[in-house]
């Protein structure tokens, strides 16, 4: 029992030398987060998708957008609903830094249990603003963000060679908090 106690604070004290040892990136990340805090706050406004039979469907959308972690992370939370109130787009993303490789990443969920691990790159800070991902089926999906005067326009096109794009969403909102 005594070899046990001691090999237990033996690894409690390697642990916590290990993480004493850690470097401290708090600045670095906030910084870069910092490029998109105009993101931050409640948008309300109207969108609309390409279904899959080439039809549109149009959404009233409302967005709510926080920082969390001490702003090392940015919480972007999406709902769209058609003119019955009915949810048609219900999603949570996640963008974050990571200062050991210098580039920003979005993780994406979506209510039907898909998700996405998406690239994030900001173009000009905290006015435009790029994200991507493969489509599972074959090709990519690719937005574009534009921010301006309290005005958020989004924009998706799919490509299946990645130069060649068709336009599948578009979405335009206001800031209202």
């Amino acid at each position: 029992m005594k070899n046990y106690i001691y090999q237990l604070l033996f690894a409690l004290l390697l642990i916590t030398n290990i993480s004493a040892q850690m470097p401290d990136f708090s600045k670095e990340v906030q910084s870069a987060m910092s490029k998109i805090s105009v993101m931050e706050g409640k948008w309300k406004g109207e969108g609309w998708r390409m279904n899959p039979d080439g039809s549109k469907s149009n959404s009233n959308v409302l967005e709510n957008i926080q920082f969390r972690l001490e702003k090392s992370v940015l919480l972007v939370e999406g709902l769209g609903t058609n003119d019955d109130g009915k949810i048609v787009h219900n999603a949570l993303g996640i963008i974050s830094f990571n200062p050991m490789t210098k580039q920003y990443s979005m993780k994406s969920f979506l209510s039907n249990g898909l998700s996405t691990e998406a690239t994030f790159e900001v173009i000009e800070s905290n006015k435009s603003f790029h994200w991507w991902f493969k489509d599972a089926r074959g090709g990519t999906i690719k937005y574009k963000i534009t921010i301006m005067d309290n005005n958020w326009n989004e924009v998706g096109e799919y490509s299946l060679d990645g130069i060649n794009g068709r336009k599948i969403f578009e979405m335009n909102l206001k800031k209202v908090e």
